[in-house]
Order: C-alpha cells, then structure tokens, then sequence
C-alpha cells in the first residue's frame, strides 16, 4: 500500500471496528505483484461482536478500480480544460440547441451560460454569410466530420466581430452523430492589426494622405481596367514646387 495512503485507511477502518460507523470504503494505491501501482477499493464491515461490542469478525472486499479512476481523472481534466480554455466553446446536440458553453463563450459573446443553454447559435448571426456559406459549412460536417474558418458573428451588445472557429462533430461507439463542438478566438485584435498596417503602408504616417505606394496601386488598377474594357484613361498631375 502507498504509505500517504495508511492514515486515512487507519482512521476509517478504527472508526468501523469501533462501531462508529457501520462499513468503510476507500480507494488506495496498491503495489501489484509485477511492481506497478493500481488503484483498488477497500469495503468492509464488522459482522460479529462480542457482549462489550467488540469486533469479532470483519468481513470485506477489494476490487481494482483503475480504469474506474483513470476515466474519472480524464473527465476531471475534460472539465478543467472546458471551464478555464482561452478559446470560446459551445456544444451542441444534433438538432444545434446549446446545451453548454465556457466562460470564455460569455467573455466574447456578452450572452451568459443560462441565456445560452436552449437556444441556437443562430443568436450570434451577424448576417455577413448567406446561406451558401452555412451550406458549404454543413457539408463539411457531414462530410469529414469537422469545419475550420472564419466567420463574421454579433455579440450581445450588437457589435459584429470576426472569429476563427473550429466545429468537429462527435460520434459515438456507432458512429452516429450525438453533439457538435465549436471551439472559436476573437481575432478583432488581429483583423485591427492587419487594418492599421494595410494604412500604414499605403497612406503618410503625418498627413494620412495616400503615398506613392498607393498612387501606383491605383493607377495600375485604372490602367488595366481601360486596357481590359477598351477605353481611355486620364491622369491629371499638379506639381508643387518643393514638395514631395
């Protein structure tokens, strides 16, 4: 037996004989045999005592519940990892009502889990996909069992923000279809990044006019579309001495 394991065996298995109380169980690390540990349960009880109420006959049980304990580690984990994730995550049954969300899902979306629960993630729409686009979307699903993109949703507030969103669908032993997944980020932050950098690069960082990067840009862009669509094309120049 594990030594940090004995107390608290002692205690409950004195408390029993004691008459304290009426059966004890405990689950305790054990050495096997072989030299590996496992996790086994202790049951017991006292069966007979004599005229003073002293235990006579204990009678009890051990089973090996390590798989027991090790799924219950892994679900303890799941939870853990599901409640303090970054990233924002629903879940679904088949017919796309939320049965559960994070808190990371009520930090970017503004809606809290009970206002969440029952509904259809269709309340975050921001009407910037059409329907081709969650078309496209569930046919992966049923396809490959998974999507991954970014998608234009509103938060509760009204304020539409861009977030990149992994669905996967999960089966069971069967292979049929029982929840959908949604892990999805706020990337507003990036999306501003890439903004403000597209207009450092193309407009005067004192003036905000467009630069030189911009003016070719745009005139290329004119040029084609006359050479494409066969028409003319203008270019007015004003030139002002001593300055770039």
């Amino acid at each position: 037996t594990e030594p940090q394991d004995l107390p608290t065996l002692d205690d409950r298995l004195r408390a029993c004989l004691k008459g304290e109380r009426p059966q004890f169980q405990i689950d305790q690390r054990i050495r096997h045999r072989q030299g590996h540990w496992l996790w086994g349960q202790w049951r017991g009880r006292v069966t007979e005592r004599d005229a003073h109420g002293k235990a006579l006959v204990m009678m009890g049980s051990f089973i090996d519940v390590s798989e027991r304990t090790k799924e219950r580690e892994q679900l303890q984990l799941a939870a853990s990892v599901f409640t303090y994730a970054r990233e924002g995550i629903t879940i679904t049954d088949t017919h796309g009502t939320i049965i559960d969300v994070n808190d990371t899902f009520t930090r970017i979306t503004g809606y809290t889990r009970e206002e969440a629960i029952g509904q259809n993630p269709r309340i975050l729409k921001s009407g910037r996909q059409g329907p081709e686009f969650y078309a496209a979307m569930w046919q992966s699903l049923h396809t490959h069992g998974h999507w991954t993109g970014e998608v234009w949703n509103r938060r509760k507030s009204g304020e539409i923000y861009p977030q990149w969103q992994i669905v996967r669908a999960l089966t069971d032993s069967k292979g049929q279809v029982t929840h959908y997944v949604a892990v999805f980020t706020d990337i507003s932050a990036i999306k501003k990044s890439q903004t403000d950098l597209a207009r450092l690069v193309h407009h005067d960082p004192l003036t905000d006019l467009p630069n030189r990067l911009l003016f070719t840009d745009r005139t290329e862009q004119a040029l084609t579309s006359a050479q494409r669509h066969k028409t003319g094309c203008a270019l007015l120049m004003i030139d002002l001495d001593h300055f770039k």
